[in-house]
């Protein structure tokens, strides 16, 4: 027997799980969504729109966000808990950390999602973790201390 709580989580689930399939009926993108709940109650939701919006960051979990932070008007969701069809990506779960959100459920794993599509984002994860110089796409710095002197201005207060 379930408790109240866990009622109330799996019911959260349940509802990223139908955006998931929602995503996929009308064609917006891959069967991958997000709800967002504070104090037991939903107060954002997303889905994966890559697809319709022809942009490859536009995650379940990413929309959720937007939507969310942009109704609330506010950069902050901390207390929050997300509920994603799937286990996030690196992309999502910076951003989710970025956002305050204390807890994460997710429905399939990344490695089981991994495995049934061949995705490639498994092979992009384990390259992110060399050094910017020796990945994929190697990064190099430019110009450092003329950015670095615009985010200390920006930081000082003169935002």
């Amino acid at each position: 027997m379930e408790t109240q709580g866990e009622e109330s989580k799996n019911h959260f689930m349940k509802r990223a799980i139908e955006l998931s399939r929602h995503a996929v009926k009308v064609g917006d993108g891959a069967p991958f969504a997000c709800v967002i709940v504070k104090d037991n109650q939903i107060i954002g939701e997303g889905w994966n729109h890559t697809k319709s919006l022809y942009d490859p960051t536009a995650h379940g979990e990413i929309n959720a966000i937007r939507n969310t932070c942009q109704a609330m008007k506010t950069l902050s969701l901390e207390g929050a808990e997300t509920y994603s069809s799937c286990e996030p990506c690196l992309m999502c779960a910076a951003a989710i950390h970025i956002i305050g959100v204390s807890k994460v459920y997710y429905g399939v794993s990344k490695s089981v999602v991994y495995s049934i599509l061949g995705h490639p984002l498994e092979a992009i994860e384990e390259d992110l973790k060399n050094p910017t110089d020796q990945r994929k796409i190697p990064a190099q710095s430019l110009l450092s201390g003329e950015a670095q002197k615009v985010v200390e201005e920006w930081h000082q207060g003169k935002h």
